[in-house]
């Protein structure tokens, strides 16, 4: 029983996570066998259990799509170059951050995503519980490091992703930071004022 999360399901997962380096890369993929199902130990896991429903996960086509309506099926055909997922648990497999980076173009804007790119490369993580809305942490990736992961996807990353990851800078300390990072950086065209060219 295997399970792949992505998209906005696996951001809030990296978002709540306490040791972000204890968290192994794995060479698993979905494979044609690979039909949701969640585990047991899916609702004695905190973390998991309070996740939204319909969970996100990533499937290999549109024969492994579960039926059930806890969960979004989202069919992803990855070229076998380079490792796209985290082991969160045995059987769970939780999107690296490059890949929601690529994932989350599907469906947000390009300003959404550049703001996201931040966040994971950045020193803080959105918390909604918290009383500022977020929380200090260690980077969880860089800016380097999403452009070669869209690198080694020819094809398959949305043209959005290769547009937003050259505004996205590192090392913010918060949303308020980022916002005037994007206002004082991005172009006209996005609404900024184009002041910082890489």
């Amino acid at each position: 029983m295997v399970l792949f999360i992505g998209h906005s399901s696996a951001v809030r997962l990296l978002r709540s996570l306490e040791d972000f380096e204890g968290i192994r890369a794995a060479r698993a993929m979905p494979s044609s066998r690979d039909i949701p199902t969640l585990p047991k130990s899916f609702r004695e896991s905190p973390p998991l259990a309070t996740l939204p429903r319909p969970l996100e996960v990533v499937v290999s086509s549109g024969k492994t799509r579960s039926q059930a309506k806890q969960f979004h099926n989202n069919i992803w055909k990855l070229p076998d170059r380079t490792s796209y997922f985290l082991l969160f648990e045995n059987g769970i497999y939780l999107s690296n951050p490059e890949f929601c980076f690529v994932q989350l173009a599907r469906s947000c804007s390009v300003i959404d995503l550049i703001k996201l790119g931040f966040e994971l490369c950045g020193t803080y993580r959105m918390d909604s519980s918290s009383p500022i809305g977020f929380q200090s942490s260690q980077p969880l990736s860089s800016p380097e490091a999403i452009s070669r992961f869209i690198g080694k996807m020819p094809g398959k990353a949305p043209r959005k992703a290769k547009t937003a990851v050259r505004y996205v800078r590192s090392a913010s300390a918060s949303p308020m930071e980022t916002c005037l990072a994007l206002l004082l950086g991005l172009p006209a065209s996005y609404g900024g004022y184009g002041l910082c060219r890489r």
